[in-house]
């Protein structure tokens, strides 16, 4: 039932921000919009990467870890909004798409040393 569940909040989160996208305008719709953009991007995000994670379990024929499955989501659904970020402030290039993958690998290895730990 959770694993749906993901998956129902990031098609929500996505109808959400395809409205804020065609109704509004950053001006029109506030920092607290925006910040609701962003959370819901994020969601979205999250539900696909954790479609990812999961495909990838199935397919390295590990054994399921619905928690761990959760960590990974996590920190590889925040990539993508460190990349609209830095999109935003206009600072997107070569060396800070690096720094953002290497963010996203350290993160992956740190929940893969956590999990490692608790076995």
């Amino acid at each position: 039932m959770r694993k749906h569940f993901v998956y129902f909040l990031g098609v929500v989160a996505a109808i959400v921000v395809l409205m804020m996208v065609s109704f509004g305008t950053p001006s029109s719709v506030g920092p607290f919009g925006v910040l609701i953009f962003f959370l819901m991007m994020y969601v979205v995000f999250f539900s696909v990467s954790m479609a990812i994670v999961r495909v990838f379990r199935r397919i390295s024929g590990h054994k399921k870890s619905e928690r761990s499955d959760f960590f990974y989501a996590a920190v590889i659904g925040f990539g993508p909004i460190i990349m609209l970020l830095m999109r935003a402030f206009d600072v997107l290039n070569f060396l800070t798409f690096g720094v953002a993958v290497v963010f996203v690998l350290l993160g992956c290895f740190l929940v893969k040393n956590r999990f490692n730990v608790l076995k």
